[in-house]
């Protein structure tokens, strides 16, 4: 029975392993969950242009309308990430200078791509609209999802970095009420290897 225990822990190492690789890479190259994204709605148009086009049809009315709808959420998407990655380079306590350096590229990576994304989705969606517009049906179909799922990443990992910058304003606070009880930023703010 031990044997067969050691067996199941063994199952369950790798898949945590696996696990957690996979996350610290999404972590510290978000550039890839574009791409794949990119290549999700490529397949999916292909996918659904093979059934003699009738999907595309079902959106012919609404697709301009989602399209203009998903154009003002880009928007205010970009928007908001925008106020929050200068909140998160203009804060100059002791706490955020190491938490940037601490994170180092990998911060940088996330927060450059993380605006490219509000811009990339912003485009898409225009680029959905035109299609729409001009009855190019499948095109404006890959643009709409491609302007959705970047929308989803984009807020996805904005609220990951707010969740981070909170902790670093807790941190900071509590340095300043009692500074010999706070944990080292650098030590907790290690980007995965």
């Amino acid at each position: 029975m031990d044997e067969f225990r050691d067996a199941l822990r063994k199952l369950r190492v790798v898949p945590r392993a696996l696990m957690k690789a996979t996350r610290g890479a999404l972590e510290d190259h978000p550039h890839l969950v574009n791409c794949a994204l990119f290549l999700l709605v490529l397949g999916a148009v292909w996918v659904f242009n093979g059934e003699d086009g009738r999907t595309f049809e079902l959106l012919r009315g609404d697709g301009l309308d989602l399209s203009l709808g998903m154009l003002t959420v880009a928007g205010i998407m970009a928007g908001f990430v925008g106020v929050v990655v200068v909140f998160g380079l203009q804060a100059s306590a002791p706490v955020f200078v190491r938490f940037r350096v601490a994170a180092g590229q990998s911060l940088g990576r996330n927060w450059l791509v993380l605006i490219a994304t509000g811009f990339l989705s912003t485009a898409a969606a225009m680029a959905a609209a035109v299609a729409y517009a001009v009855g190019a049906l499948p095109l404006g179909f890959g643009a709409l999802l491609l302007s959705v799922l970047l929308s989803v990443h984009a807020a996805l990992r904005m609220l990951w970095l707010v969740r981070v910058l909170i902790e670093a304003v807790r941190l900071d606070d509590t340095e300043k009420l009692n500074p010999s009880k706070v944990e080292p930023a650098a030590k907790r703010y290690t980007p995965a290897p």
